[in-house]
């Protein structure tokens, strides 16, 4: 009993130290955006209501403090690359120095099954789809972006004209039906090159923009003298199930229980990793990669404002109380009146005096040591290999780092047995 107490009493401790490490981080980290970017994003007037400022939550989940420490951290990198759930591909090459596993990300699958037999639930294997689908990262390192060549992908979609001026609002929708607010994007259509992405307003009675689900790629046929270009409309398979996947955190049956498609509020949930399944964290860390600099970011996050600004509207004409109560919580997350946060404890400004005292991270590997705790930074060697190929560098993470390697390997040996 006394052990099982001071088991208990020193995870207490280790949680403790590293929230306190992660909050450290959120004031010290850079990558994307630079201090004054950052300070300059969170300082954006939104809106004025009531001669007050509306700006982003500095503590909420748009705010590229906490998107940057999420990167830092590697959470997308490791949660990519070694996932228990992902059944990682890899070819095998004879070359002059022996045999090579060599490694390709776009081409992982999802298991259905746990190492016991038990089916994966639906939700948990869509999920990692969309993971890999949303992230292919051929080079081995997180990237949003597809194989030379691919012609199917959320990137390509979103970046292809006439879509890319609307690509904000795309993923400004999928960022509030994540968090359980229906917005009325659909497609219609069946599957297929007459397949089109509608959003509507929030009444309904008027289309905000209808977008072909289909994009025009050139092909070379022949060659020499008889060579020649063809231009070909190839339907976005990948976009759409992205789109249906978000589509369905907004009906409830579809949660599971504990709420995937919301937000991690609980310590524990840091501690074992489960916010990485929620549909939120998917969504946040693709916005991340996807917007580019401070104007992008600003921009992002004035269509987040205005299009739940349209729901909330609608609903209150509808007298809808309980879509009403979540909306305005969504509102206290994810914006603030800038008056009413002049002393916040993330004021860049406030801590720019303390920072010589602190370490400007510049990857996942150089966290401090009070980050570490416990967590593994090991190289992945795959066994079979004569000349043990490193194929990647398990990025510093929280305590369920061992999670990830211990079951990565496990499936890895269920595999080579069969």
């Amino acid at each position: 009993m006394h052990a099982l107490k001071k088991q208990t009493n020193i995870g207490a401790l280790l949680l403790r130290w590293f929230l306190i490490g992660f909050i450290l981080l959120m004031h010290t980290v850079h990558g994307k955006f630079t201090e004054d970017e950052i300070n300059r994003i969170l300082k954006t007037e939104i809106d004025r209501i009531k001669e007050k400022t509306v700006v982003v939550n500095p503590n909420g989940p748009l705010s590229p403090q906490k998107l940057c420490a999420y990167k830092k951290n590697g959470y997308i990198h490791n949660k990519r690359f070694f996932a228990p759930e992902i059944n990682t591909y890899f070819s095998l090459i004879d070359n002059n120095s022996g045999i090579c596993y060599i490694r390709d990300p776009p081409r992982d699958r999802v298991y259905t099954k746990e190492k016991n037999g038990k089916k994966v639930s639906k939700y948990i294997i869509e999920y990692h789809k969309k993971l890999i689908e949303m992230f292919p990262s051929p080079k081995q390192k997180i990237s949003i972006f597809p194989a030379e060549g691919c012609t199917d992908s959320f990137t390509l979609f979103l970046n292809s004209p006439p879509v890319k001026e609307h690509a904000y609002m795309i993923l400004a929708s999928l960022l509030l039906q994540a968090e359980g607010i229906n917005v009325p994007l659909s497609l219609n259509g069946a599957n297929g090159n007459g397949q089109t992405l509608v959003l509507s307003a929030a009444d309904r009675n008027t289309v905000v923009f209808s977008l072909k689900m289909n994009i025009s790629f050139s092909f070379t046929l022949g060659s020499g003298s008889s060579k020649s270009e063809e231009t070909k409309d190839v339907y976005q398979e990948s976009a759409a199930s992205i789109i249906r996947f978000f589509k369905n955190c907004t009906d409830g049956s579809r949660i599971q229980k504990g709420g995937v498609c919301e937000e991690s509020t609980l310590a524990d949930e840091f501690q074992n990793g489960l916010f990485m399944n929620r549909a939120l964290f998917l969504i946040s860390s693709y916005i991340f990669e996807y917007i580019n600099d401070e104007k992008g970011m600003s921009s992002f996050i004035q269509r987040v404002y205005e299009l739940t600004c349209s729901q909330y509207y609608n609903v209150k004409k509808s007298k809808d109380s309980i879509k009403a109560e979540k909306i305005e919580a969504f509102f206290d997350r994810y914006f603030v009146f800038k008056e009413n946060h002049l002393n916040s404890e993330y004021s860049l400004q406030r801590e720019k005096k303390s920072s010589d005292l602190m370490i400007e991270i510049q990857d996942s590997n150089e966290l401090p040591l009070i980050m570490i705790l416990f967590l593994k930074s090991n190289y992945v060697i795959e066994k079979g290999s004569r000349n043990n190929t490193v194929f990647g560098k398990l990025s510093t993470v929280p305590i369920w780092s061992e999670y990830f390697y211990k079951n990565h390997s496990a499936h890895n040996v269920e595999k080579q047995k069969k």
